[in-house]
């Protein structure tokens, strides 16, 4: 038998337009993604039973609605090979929270199952089965922080430095269908493209996403669930010292982040809220300091 174990990041959104929607209803897109050290854990071993196998992941789904498993489904058939799977799959990103987990689980499946059975399948032949699972999948084939557009689809690698964040993720998870299904939705952005990549020095970048962009998905999050608007409360509310300089939701929520200008301060804040969480009998809501990722070496060990 031969294994391969990997970590897998989760991601966070620094800003999100929506600037247009397709004839078959897909959303056009234009974000900045970035990876951050928040990871499911996942190991993929060959077997000498046919078929995929998978044990662990979220509670309650059966294996075969499982993106890892139709993942590995989907490489070994334009493999043509029959090679016996099992995957093992320790969740620790939260689901429906706009972190990406599920489509960072799909696509390290699909780069660790090329490395495992040395399948030599091409980046963009991988790419290209990742984006039939999910718009968020082709961006964690990447190596750090890119400008996203089109459905998810297009993916530019954007230098970045180490961000200190804290992310707070309400008990409430939020379906993604339900906010870009939603009327109040806004979808005519002009692009920013053309400046995103036109700055100079990374500051500029920096200011231009705290305070010219924005999530447009989150004022409607905040109509669907009133969790992502006391998430940004307990954020905005932390003292002076430890305060956030800005803070945001990732995706289509329901988490929240705050961006700080120390990782002692993150530290700090995470600490404080964890605190507040407890004396308020918000004891099931996630609370986690975590740092960009300039680079995801990991996927080294996968896709060359």
């Amino acid at each position: 038998m031969k294994q391969i174990s990997l970590n897998v990041p989760a991601k966070i959104n620094l800003f999100l337009h929506i600037t247009g929607r397709r004839a078959d209803g897909y959303h056009l897109l234009e974000s900045i993604f970035c990876p951050v050290d928040w990871y499911d854990q996942l190991s993929i071993t060959t077997s000498e039973a046919a078929g995929v196998s998978r044990s662990g992941g979220l509670a309650g789904l059966a294996p075969e609605d499982d993106l890892v498993v139709k993942a590995a489904n989907s490489l070994l058939k334009k493999s043509a090979i029959n090679t016996g799977l099992h995957i093992d799959l320790k969740k620790n990103i939260p689901s429906g929270a706009g972190l990406g987990g599920g489509s960072a689980d799909a696509a390290y499946t699909l780069m660790a199952i090329n490395e495992l059975l040395q399948l030599n399948q091409k980046k963009d032949e991988l790419i290209a089965i990742g984006a039939t699972l999910g718009a968020d999948v082709p961006f964690f084939m990447g190596n750090g922080g890119a400008f996203v557009s089109g459905i998810g689809e297009i993916v530019e690698p954007l230098a970045l430095p180490e961000l200190p964040i804290v992310i707070v993720k309400p008990p409430a998870s939020i379906a993604t269908v339900d906010i870009f299904t939603h009327p109040d939705l806004t979808r005519e952005a002009s692009s920013v493209k053309m400046l995103v990549f036109g700055f100079s020095q990374t500051s500029e970048l920096l200011n231009f996403v705290e305070t010219e962009a924005e999530n447009q998905l989150q004022p409607v999050a905040e109509l669907v669930c009133k969790q992502v608007v006391d998430a940004v409360s307990l954020l905005k509310r932390l003292p002076f010292e430890i305060a956030p300089e800005w803070v945001r939701m990732s995706g289509s929520g329901s988490s929240v982040f705050g961006v700080f200008s120390s990782k002692q301060k993150a530290l700090q804040a995470e600490s404080a809220l964890k605190q507040q969480c407890e004396v308020s009998s918000l004891n099931q809501w996630l609370v986690k300091a975590v740092t960009t990722l300039p680079k995801t070496p990991l996927k080294s060990q996968a896709v060359q």
